[in-house]
């Protein structure tokens, strides 16, 4: 199973200095588009152009099931937008691994890929936690000539309980998608990716058969 990010690592151009965003004090989140149950906010990174997405969605679901849903590699391209396949080439453990994810080509925007070391675990509060990495200088051999490499700076994941049966997911990320992007063509195709990527998301996993699954790892609400 591979955690990927969102398209919405697109957002990011131009980054003038890498190593300062995480010393930075970000500015207050905006809010660009919701409905009853998603939310996307953004905010810049001061000495930066750097910008920050923050995703939010309130969907019928079991812990297992999101986690499942949004993991397995196969899945992935269904729900996350503009992604056309995701692999893992390493497997560290049954919670961590490394994988390569592949973008298709939008509009002016070359094929991008990413290559990323994913990690969860879960809280005595029951939610979830996955950290996401960049490894993209650590694997290069699995590197294609023909994409860009986009490079995340950071990425987290936070699913937790509303009430039995209602989940609600998080989705943050600081990435630099690297080539030569105009910052309101950028951000323009990450806001929309990441809001379609919510409706896949909302659509697709209260239905899925992942809702039939338990991971052995991970305590549901109501668990004796």
């Amino acid at each position: 199973m591979a955690f990927s990010v969102t398209a919405s690592t697109l957002i990011i151009a131009n980054v003038k200095n890498k190593a300062d965003v995480a010393d930075q004090q970000p500015q207050n989140w905006q809010l660009w588009r919701a409905s009853n149950t998603l939310s996307i906010e953004f905010r810049n990174i001061p000495h930066s152009d750097l910008i920050e997405i923050r995703a939010k969605a309130v969907i019928e679901s079991s812990l297992s099931g999101t986690l499942l849903f949004l993991q397995q590699t196969k899945n992935i391209p269904q729900w996350l937008h503009n992604s056309s396949n995701s692999e893992i080439i390493k497997t560290i453990s049954e919670t961590e691994n490394i994988s390569l994810t592949h973008f298709d080509k939008v509009w002016l925007v070359k094929k991008r890929e990413m290559i990323i070391r994913s990690h969860y675990w879960q809280n005595k509060d029951l939610s979830v936690e996955v950290t996401i990495k960049d490894e993209s200088k650590n694997y290069r051999q699995y590197q294609s000539k023909k994409a860009i490499q986009i490079n995340i700076l950071s990425a987290h994941w936070l699913i937790k309980n509303r009430r039995k049966g209602i989940i609600e997911i998080e989705h943050r990320i600081i990435a630099d998608p690297n080539g030569h992007i105009p910052k309101w063509l950028a951000n323009r195709i990450a806001l929309k990716s990441m809001w379609r990527t919510l409706i896949n998301i909302e659509n697709q996993l209260p239905g899925s058969h992942y809702q039939k699954e338990k991971l052995k790892n991970i305590q549901e609400l109501g668990d004796d």
